[in-house]
This record gives structure tokens, sequence and C-alpha cells, in this order.
């Protein structure tokens, strides 16, 4: 038998273009289902349509008015109101075609969009598109497998059903960085065309990190290894690939597994490391890979195109067969808020839009914390959308030159399996 010694990670760079597909992408297949479905729609985006920031979800440009256009019951309901709305956007009259920004992270936010949407073809409106900065559910797009045994956990899954309450009102759909392009398909299998946007290129260049000589990028996902590469390769650094476990049945706390020297190298080599995702959540994954960094290099950056940034787990007092007793968390990572996890001196930088508003409370990080706006680069994508209705050329919605954003249609191919 022959033994062979495990090489010891290098660092190199590479180049790397990411599949594109002008037939068989889920971003093209949303292409021609919207000149197909909408097309009836050119003459009215064109000389009688309008863009509203609703505030839903108080995202991008919903910052600055809280509570102006939408109200938000203390039990969570959200009502948006139309009126109000149509004077922030200084708005006389509802449009024959409306495109409604909002950042959707729970069904209530989807809830409101479908009556919004509703609320406007009551008055008058004969279509409406969501320009949605995140999308509700979208990472419950799928069934887990039971780690060890191989059989399919039985949970619910919920990103179907916010495809469909979307549909029911709404004509069309933007999304900015989609998590997956599992809601792009389950639009078009309901003769929805959701246009799958990609935000990334445009935040990474951005953030200036070109201008850093020695940065290393993570890879820390296997569903995020070709965005990695491509970050690489914007940036023109070297990719550390990273493995990461998770038990989904048992809390889903993350391990990662590090190429043999990895980390060594990293340190010898004083790079600053940088880290991508398309969320931060509950931020389980990035702290697990910071973590494993400390003593390792002093210099992390990280860029999330959503910060949702869950809040703290708390023991509380619920009622229980007729009585009140205490609930606590299943276990002290559970319990930890995002922004405690990511509160390390070494991690120097998070970079973040205003896709979403963060849960929890970023003041103990707000040191650390740049924001890019997402509401200028909408702004450029729609009011090319309404010149160019329909798309009649495979640069449509991806030419930064006719567009004015580096905003673009994602026709990168991805397969379920």
């Amino acid at each position: 038998m022959i033994v062979r010694e495990q090489q010891e990670w290098q660092p190199a760079l590479f180049e790397y273009t990411p599949e594109i597909s002008l037939t068989e992408s889920w971003g093209c297949k949303a292409r021609e289902l919207w000149g197909e479905k909408l097309g009836w729609l050119a003459e009215l985006a064109h000389s009688h349509s309008a863009l509203f920031f609703t505030d839903i979800g108080m995202g991008t440009a919903g910052i600055e008015l809280p509570g102006a256009s939408v109200i938000v019951h203390k039990d969570g309901s959200t009502l948006p109101n139309l009126d109000k709305i149509m004077e922030k956007n200084q708005v006389d009259l509802i449009p024959k075609l409306a495109f409604i920004v909002a950042s959707t992270l729970n069904g209530e936010h989807i809830n409101a969009v479908a009556g919004l949407a509703r609320e406007m073809k009551e008055n008058g409106a004969k279509g409406v598109i969501a320009v949605l900065t995140s999308l509700a559910h979208e990472r419950q797009d799928h069934k887990f497998i039971e780690k060890g045994f191989g059989q399919v956990i039985n949970q619910v899954t919920s990103l179907k059903d916010t495809v469909e309450t979307l549909a029911r009102h709404c004509d069309g759909a933007l999304v900015m960085q989609p998590h997956s392009m599992r809601g792009i398909e389950f639009g078009i299998r309901h003769y929805f065309p959701m246009l799958p946007i990609d935000c990334l290129e445009f935040v990474v260049k951005k953030s200036g990190y070109d201008q850093i000589g020695n940065i290393i990028e993570l890879g820390p996902d296997k569903g995020r290894q070709d965005e990695a590469r491509r970050i690489a390769n914007i940036l023109d650094c070297p990719l550390l690939t990273l493995t990461k476990e998770r038990d989904s049945l048992h809390g889903g706390k993350p391990k990662i597994i590090w190429p043999e020297g990895s980390r060594e190298r990293i340190r010898d080599d004083g790079f600053t490391v940088l880290i991508t995702d398309d969320e931060i959540r509950d931020a389980g994954t990035t702290e697990a890979i910071v973590d494993d960094l400390e003593g390792y290099t002093n210099d992390v950056r990280i860029i999330t195109i959503k910060a949702i940034m869950s809040d703290e787990i708390k023991p509380r007092m619920v009622i229980r067969d007729g009585r009140l007793v205490q609930v606590k968390p299943r276990d002290k990572w559970a319990a930890s808020s995002a922004v405690a996890k990511l509160n390390k001196s070494w991690i120097k930088e998070i970079l973040i839009t205003d896709a979403v508003q963060p849960i929890a409370d970023l003041a103990p990080i707000a040191d650390k914390i740049r924001i890019i706006s997402l509401e200028s680069e909408i702004e450029a994508l729609v009011g090319y959308l309404r010149q160019n209705w329909i798309p009649l050329s495979q640069s449509w919605l991806r030419d930064p030159n006719q567009t004015g954003t580096l905003l673009s249609l994602d026709l990168a191919v991805e397969k379920h399996k």
C-alpha cells in the first residue's frame, strides 16, 4: 500500500468565470417568462409607471421615516398606508404600473406586499411589480436529511407559499441577491416571473478591498463556493475553500474543516481575511470561521448583502398546561445574538447594505459597520426597465453601460438536487 503525505495548503491565484447560460439558467427562463407574460405592459411601463419605496420591512430607503407609511402593530401585523406611501414618494396619482420596493423578512411582510398590490389595483393600477431587497422564507426551500441516518426530516417548507402569496396580486418581481434560485424556479412553476438580481459585484467593487495588497477570500459554505470564486477573481486574490458540517436536526451549529496548514499560512503571510456571504442571520457559520481564526490574523473583513442579525434568545415565561413556566434557550450558542457573535477584536470591518433592517441593535459593533446603499442602484435598474421593458437582447438588464448600475440579471447556472 502506498501512503501519500497530505500536501499543505498553498495560496494561489486562479482564473474563474461563472457558468452563464442564455438558455438553461433560471434567470434566463424568468426573463423569457417576463417577456411572454408581461409584454402587454410595455407601453404603460414607458408612459405611466412609478417607483415606490414602501417602508415594508424598513429596508432600503425605509429607514429615514420609520412608521410613516406602514403601521406595525405590537403583534407583528404590518399594514401599509397607500396614501402615505404616495405622499412619501411624491406621487399624486396611482400609476397604471407600479414598482413597489419592500424588504420582506417574514410572512407578515409578504402579506403586506400582496395587500398593497391588491389595494393599488383596486384603485386603478393595471400591473404591480414587487422589488424585493430580501425574500421571506427563502431558506425554507427544501427538506434536510437527518445526519447519519439519510432520512428526510419532515419539517414544513414555506418558500412555495411565499411565492404563491406574491403571485396572487403581483404580476412579477425583482429579487435582490436571492439565497438560491429555488424561489425563481417556484415562480416559473406558477407562471410568475421573478428576476434574480445580482448585487454582489456592485458591493465588492464598492468595498475598495482591491486596494488591500495582501487579502485572501474564504469560501465558507458549499452552496456559496461559486460566489467566493467569483469574488476572489474580482479582487485578484487567493481563495481558501472551507468545508462546513451542520447537524440540522440538533440545533444546526456548524463545524468548519480547514485544509491542512491553511491557518498557519494566513498567519505567516500576514493575510487580511475576507469572508463574504449573501446574508448573515444567526451568524453561526461566520462566528465559527472567525473563532477558528483567533491568533492567526488580526484583520478580518466581512461582506454581506443582507445583515439580518438575529437577536438574542432570552428565557421567558409562557403558558403551558394552564400554568406559567419558564422556557430557556436550548443551548448557549443558540441564545447568543448575531451581534455578540461578531463582536470580536480581530474583526475590523463589517460591510453591509441597506437591503434589510437588522433585527438586533448594532450599537456594540457600530464602529465596525460600513453601509452601502442600494437605493440609487434600484432607481437606475427600474429606470432602465421602464424604458426597455421587453427583453430584446442578451444584454437586457446586464450591461452597466446601458443600465447605469452594476446590479444585473443573474444568468448563472444553478442546479437543484
